[in-house]
């Protein structure tokens, strides 16, 4: 990491990249090689793309995801890892299962957010003081309205915010669509990193 800004236009040897909402493993494999954890979780592996790169680099990881059994919203870890990479669902953007424990199937944008904030409280104490929480989200449009996720979410307790990446998106699904003069395409995605006190 050189900059706060990042395109990976292709997502590497990682994950499943049939996977819809798999991100690059580079960001990953990025976000490792500057913070240097020991120990990764991320409690939403989906496609498991953080668990590829952290056996590449032989960092030990835990990947769970919910498609497999585990809830990231009971997660219950204490200050066991040196670093948490999520990349939950943009609300209901894509929609992954039927699980009302899904947060793509939050019914109101009011409860996406407040099942996100759970998500980054658990997460940050699961980390080891010093350690960092990664998030990745992005922001959508509906009906011609503007949410930008990032701006909705607080600072999980007991952390500092240190630094905001902008990804740029590539080859996504809305390319596709003409949606006229007056809307500029949504082309990139937030990373948002706290650091635990």
């Amino acid at each position: 990491m050189d900059c706060s800004v990042v395109s990976y236009p292709e997502r590497g040897p990682y994950g499943d990249n049939k996977f819809r909402g798999n991100t690059s493993g580079f960001l990953i494999k990025d976000l490792l090689l500057w913070l240097k954890p020991k120990k990764v979780l991320d409690p939403m592996a989906g496609s498991y793309t953080t668990r590829n790169v952290c056996e590449e680099l032989g960092i030990e990881n835990v990947c769970l995801d919910l498609k497999n059994g585990f809830n990231a919203l009971e997660m219950d870890f204490k200050e066991e890892f040196d670093l948490v990479f999520l990349h939950p669902p943009y609300w209901n953007i894509i929609k992954y299962s039927n699980d009302p424990r899904d947060l793509s199937n939050a019914k109101t944008y009011e409860e996406f957010l407040e099942k996100l904030q759970i998500l980054l409280n658990l997460s940050m104490k699961a980390i080891k003081e010093g350690g960092h929480l990664a998030l990745l989200i992005g922001d959508f449009r509906r009906k011609g309205v503007y949410t930008c996720i990032a701006r909705d979410i607080k600072d999980p307790p007991s952390s500092k915010f240190i630094q905001e990446i902008i990804k740029v998106q590539h080859n996504v699904k809305s390319n596709a669509f003409n949606y006229g003069s007056e809307l500029i395409r949504i082309m990139h995605e937030h990373v948002l990193i706290w650091k635990k006190l």
